[in-house]
């Protein structure tokens, strides 16, 4: 049975991908005051090959996160609905819902195009 979640977007970054920080580069960051901060990934800056965009129970939750997170001033950002399965939304979840031109990259990730065959 299909829920209704629901996925913050920005209009040029695409599908809100998920949160981190510093620590996911291990040794290779010097700068200490960047080890303290958290990042946002979108699909259009997507440097980990995410294929599934993070999910909300409701638009309250999604809106409270957005209006905390975001600036207004740096991301132009809104929640829609989608109805899926799971928890998060899989690329092919998110261009079924109709909002396949905030997905940028993300289907070249979930495609699998490496070949075990030698040529």
């Amino acid at each position: 049975m299909k829920n209704k979640r629901f996925l913050i977007l920005d209009e040029k970054l695409g599908v809100y991908l998920g949160s981190y920080d510093a620590s996911v580069f291990g040794d290779l960051i010097e700068d200490t005051s960047a080890a303290s901060k958290r990042y946002a990934a979108f699909a259009g800056c997507n440097p980990f090959g995410v294929v599934h965009g993070l999910c909300f129970d409701n638009t309250e939750q999604a809106e409270i996160f957005m209006y905390s997170t975001f600036s207004s001033k740096t991301f132009n950002t809104r929640v829609v609905p989608i109805d899926i399965d799971a928890d998060v939304a899989s690329v092919i979840d998110i261009i079924k819902s109709g909002y396949g031109d905030y997905t940028h990259d993300m289907l070249d990730f979930w495609i699998d195009e490496s070949s075990e065959t030698i040529h």
